[in-house]
């Protein structure tokens, strides 16, 4: 389910670090500005009822449902699937927009970097994947792979430009981490 995400000091200071942490990256332009109203994020059944302003988004979505910790491994419920459905949904017509991530923990000559699709800019690695060519399972996977400590990414549509000249085409959207990693908060981008 998706829901706006609280116009509140938690959230829109999470998602404003979010975009200025992307820009020093490179993955946002300096002039690109988020559409606030537009930011939503995906929540599980249940939570988006109480999805106010007690709620932070870098809380975890087990300690929202009440659901005590257990010890040693626990399987990691994320929402990525249903981001990435309608992420395909919305984009899976326009030939040429592309998702681009950080490409978590991976730096340039990683083996598992490089048996992935990606590009270099300057010297940090980001994740792509054609949207129109890409199932969502792969469009999931991508966004899971970077993820790490957060995740930050793009849909840009890249018609004017190559792919491997930077990220700094159109953006339509902005990505990044909510809930501690285990889904994702996604709006629209302005110029």
């Amino acid at each position: 389910m998706i829901r706006n995400i609280p116009q509140n000091d938690a959230w829109i200071s999470h998602l404003s670090g979010r975009m200025n942490e992307a820009k020093e990256l490179g993955l946002l332009a300096g002039n690109d500005e988020l559409t606030l109203p537009s930011a939503v994020v995906f929540c599980p059944s249940g939570i988006g009822d109480v999805l106010n302003s007690e709620v932070k988004p870098n809380c975890p979505i087990r300690e929202i449902q009440g659901i005590e910790k257990s010890p040693g491994w626990v399987k990691r419920d994320d929402l990525f699937g249903e981001a990435a459905l309608w992420i395909c949904e919305k984009y899976c017509s326009s030939k040429q927009v592309e998702l681009f991530c950080e490409a978590g923990y991976s730096e340039v000559g990683d083996k598992v970097l490089e048996s992935r699709q990606h590009i270099i800019i300057g010297e940090k690695p980001f994740l792509n994947q054609k949207i129109s060519k890409a199932s969502s399972e792969i469009i999931s996977q991508t966004l899971r792979w970077g993820r790490s400590w957060r995740l930050l990414g793009v849909v840009a549509d890249i018609s004017s430009n190559q792919a491997s000249e930077g990220v700094n085409e159109r953006h339509l959207l902005f990505i990044c981490d909510a809930f501690d990693g285990d889904s994702i908060i996604v709006t629209e981008i302005g110029s």
